[in-house]
C-alpha cells in the first residue's frame, strides 16, 4: 500500500481537490455571483451531498481492492457489482459530482463549470491510465469496459455499447 502513495496521479488528484476545495470559494467571491440566481447554491448542495454518497459507495463496493494507485491491487479481484455494475469508476463520479457541488455552492456558474470539467478532465484521463493496467491484470475486464460505461450511467448507444 505504501508503494501507491508513490503514483504521480494520486498526489495530482489531492492537489486538484484541494485547488477546488480552496479556490472554489475563494474565486467566487472575487467574481461574485452569476446570473444563475439562487438556485445554483442549493443545487450544488444536492449535488455534493450526492456526490459524497456516490463516493462512499464506490469505496463500500470495492472493498478490500481499494487503492489510491492506479495499478490495482496485485491480490486484488475485478469488481462489477453495486455501483460497478453501472459505472466503472463510481468513485471518479462522486468526486466529480462532489467538486460541481461544492463549486457550485458559491454560487458562481463560471466556477462551478471550471471546477466540474477540470475534474472530469484529471479523473476521465487517470482512469484511462487506470484501465490500460486493469485490462493488463485482468483478461475479463474487456468484455466489462465494452458493457459498461466509463464515469457516467446510461450513456450508451443506440446499439446498447456505452459512448
Amino acid at each position: 500500500m505504501k508503494r501507491a502513495f508513490l503514483d504521480p496521479w494520486f498526489w495530482g488528484q489531492v492537489a486538484w481537490l484541494f485547488a477546488v476545495g480552496a479556490g472554489a470559494p475563494a474565486l467566487a467571491h472575487r467574481l461574485g455571483g452569476s446570473a444563475a440566481g439562487a438556485w445554483l447554491p442549493v443545487a450544488g448542495m444536492a449535488l455534493l451531498v450526492l456526490g459524497f454518497w456516490v463516493f462512499l459507495a464506490g469505496v463500500r463496493d470495492l472493498g478490500p481492492n481499494l487503492t489510491p494507485a492506479t495499478r490495482p491491487r496485485r491480490d486484488g479481484e475485478l469488481v462489477t457489482h453495486g455501483l460497478y455494475a453501472h459505472v466503472r469508476h463510481p468513485i471518479y463520479l462522486g468526486l466529480i459530482l462532489a467538486c460541481t457541488g461544492w463549486a457550485a455552492a458559491w454560487g458562481n456558474l463560471l466556477v462551478t463549470v471550471m471546477a466540474g470539467a477540470g475534474t472530469a478532465l484529471y479523473l476521465g484521463a487517470k482512469a484511462s491510465v487506470e484501465e490500460r493496467k486493469l485490462l493488463a491484470q485482468f483478461p475479463a475486464y474487456a468484455e466489462y469496459r465494452a458493457r459498461v460505461p466509463m464515469l457516467f450511467p446510461g450513456r450508451t448507444r443506440a446499439d446498447g455499447s456505452p459512448r
